[in-house]
């Protein structure tokens, strides 16, 4: 196995673990708030990924990123802790 194979490998392990993560810590959180809140959850966290996203990439590549995910997401791919998508990567 080359290193960039094994790089890849391990970046998928830690978006995993990252998002396995989330998965708990979320609905904790959301036990918290009132119902008007929780129903505008997903929205914010969107906002604030997309906006992570573009303080870290810039807009041309967070524009990439979103196209990619908005791709996947219309030929069916669901994204999940053990099998994330790989947004980043460029050349799939």
């Amino acid at each position: 196995m080359d290193i960039e194979t094994l790089q890849d490998e391990v970046d998928v392990m830690h978006t995993e673990q990252a998002m396995a993560a989330l998965e708990q810590l979320v609905p904790d959180s959301l036990a918290h708030l009132t119902p008007s809140v929780r129903g505008r959850f997903n929205n914010a966290i969107l906002n604030i990924a997309v906006n992570r996203i573009l303080a870290e990439e810039g807009a041309t590549t967070t524009s990439v990123i979103l196209a990619r995910l908005s791709d996947a997401i219309i030929s069916g791919r669901v994204p999940t802790s053990s099998g994330p998508i790989d947004l980043l990567k460029m050349d799939d």
